[in-house]
């Protein structure tokens, strides 16, 4: 079954989304953990392009302990928050995520 893209949703805008449903897509066994988070966080973005969200925590949350200096996990994972109503939760994780950008010198 082919994967498609559909058109973002206003309440959180991903360009991983996928028509089905993630649970689906099994994860592959990696010795990487930089690639084990990079899964993880595309899980994570799936699960909440189909209004998942715990799931989509839960798998955000992994890839923010595997990895906790990428800035991108943060920012995903703040958009699923506010989606959610956690506005204090999202406003900690964009803050952390602009630091993290600045720590390392990247153009935010």
């Amino acid at each position: 079954m082919a994967r498609r893209l559909v058109q973002p949703r206003p309440a959180f805008t991903s360009r991983w989304a996928i028509s089905r449903a993630p649970s689906t897509i099994s994860p592959r066994p990696s010795t990487s953990i930089r690639a084990t988070a990079t899964r993880t966080r595309i899980r994570g973005i799936a699960y909440a392009s189909v209004d998942n969200f715990p799931a989509a925590l839960k798998d955000l949350d992994q890839a923010i302990r595997l990895e906790p200096d990428r800035a991108g996990f943060y920012s995903n994972r703040a958009e699923v928050k506010r989606a959610r109503g956690d506005n204090a939760g999202a406003t900690a994780d964009e803050k952390k995520a602009r630091d993290l950008k600045l720590e390392h010198n990247y153009d935010y």
